[in-house]
């Protein structure tokens, strides 16, 4: 129903069990998408 709601597939919803375990697989997405490209990625912590 999310992804319906929202103009998604079913595949690109994630629940998470908070803030933290979605960051960190965000930016671990981020990261393997850009892996080829040999970019590098700067996060910070606030």
């Amino acid at each position: 129903q999310v992804a319906d709601l929202i103009g998604a597939d079913k595949k690109e919803i994630i629940f998470t069990s908070g803030a933290t375990e979605c960051n960190n697989i965000a930016v671990k997405g981020v990261g393997r998408f850009y892996k080829a490209k040999k970019k590098h990625i700067v996060t910070t912590q606030t």
